[in-house]
């Protein structure tokens, strides 16, 4: 048990017939990669966050759905590395950071500029000030940094009235993968199983620095990005230990899919503030989270729970995560940081926010 601690033009018949065939394998193969599961668990991420953030009663642990985030991201990225290693024998990393910024940066600078553009009209100048610092820390992906040197509370009253908050996440991951490639093509050169062994290190590593910073330094457990790799990191072994026999029996993948999905709704609901978080707090939904992305060709979370997520984008994107603490920044601002407005009569915050995206 837990301790209790005070996201073409036109073309001639052959050169046409070639592209047609070449986008056809493309789409078929992005479908034999589509993985509802991980949608499925996406989804649970983002509306845990968004709805602990909103106070949803009973929902004390939903800020978990970072964690699920952290472990996709280590799977999916970490897969995606070492399918290229395989292939090429190197990583092109001007193409890896060209993909992440193409994916991120159009959405985060959306937000920023808006955010900033709504606090001038609704805050007054000194508030300004710090929600600007707060942008350009996010902008360089130091968000995280930035809450530690002002020693602040992710889930004490003032939190609120940061719109830029929730960007510590996307800063511990982008901190994560200025370093995790070169380290993976550094493994991956040596000889042996140094590479299956240097991965298990250093999760096994950041696990134990996270558990000791966890109960003396919680603030640095929390934010900083060496005590969240082991994280990624289990992402990663998932992907790099695959268990394909043991997940083609059906009947042991559901009863695994379940226990985890169990795991992962049990850490939403009976964690909270006052939990010895991250620490061995964390490893519940982490593990789970891990264990949920071996079952591979399984009935998903989201089918089973009769959700379609091919037909709720919204539940996978993004921009949601990023965008809905600057959608409460005006909400705070007239509402005095009062979480609880989602279930006022005149006020229904979170559903006006999904009918908008």
């Amino acid at each position: 048990m837990c301790g209790r601690w005070i996201v073409p033009p036109i073309r001639r018949a052959l050169p046409d017939m070639l592209n047609s065939s070449s986008e056809t394998a493309s789409k078929q193969n992005k479908a034999a990669d589509f993985r509802p599961d991980i949608e499925g668990l996406r989804a649970i991420a983002v509306l845990s966050v968004i709805g602990f953030h909103y106070g949803v009663p009973w929902l004390t642990g939903g800020f978990v759905g970072v964690d699920i985030f952290f472990v996709i991201s280590g799977y999916l990225i970490s897969q995606l590395l070492l399918r290229e290693l395989n292939g090429t024998g190197t990583i092109d990393f001007v193409a890896f950071y060209g993909r992440r910024a193409r994916r991120l940066l159009p959405a985060a600078l959306l937000v920023t500029v808006a955010t900033l553009i709504v606090s001038y009209f609704v805050l007054s100048p000194l508030e300004q000030k710090e929600i600007a610092k707060s942008a350009a820390a996010s902008s360089v992906f130091a968000t995280n940094m930035s809450l530690l040197s002002q020693a602040l509370n992710y889930f004490g009253p003032e939190s609120s009235l940061n719109p830029f908050l929730h960007t510590w996440s996307l800063s511990v991951e982008e901190q994560f993968y200025f370093l995790w490639p070169a380290l993976l093509l550094v493994l991956w050169r040596t000889k042996g199983r140094i590479l299956q062994f240097g991965l298990v290190f250093i999760t096994l590593l950041s696990f134990v620095l996270c558990i000791y910073l966890t109960y003396t330094k919680q603030a640095w457990a929390f934010y900083l990005s060496p005590a969240r790799a082991w994280e990624f990191g289990l992402g990663a072994l998932a992907s790099l230990f695959p268990f394909p026999k043991w997940a083609t029996y059906t009947r042991s993948a559901a009863v695994s899919g379940w226990i985890a999905l169990v795991g992962l709704i049990f850490s939403c609901f009976l964690l909270d503030e006052f939990s010895a978080f991250p620490g061995y707090c964390a490893a519940a939904p982490v593990a789970a989270t891990a264990a949920r992305q071996e079952r591979r060709r399984s009935v998903s979370i989201a089918e089973t729970a009769g959700v379609s997520v091919r037909r709720h984008p919204i539940l996978r994107n993004v921009s949601l995560a990023l965008a809905h603490s600057s959608a409460w920044l005006s909400d705070v601002r007239h509402n005095g940081g009062n979480n609880s407005r989602l279930f006022h009569p005149d006020g229904d915050v979170l559903s006006r926010e999904l009918r908008l995206a």
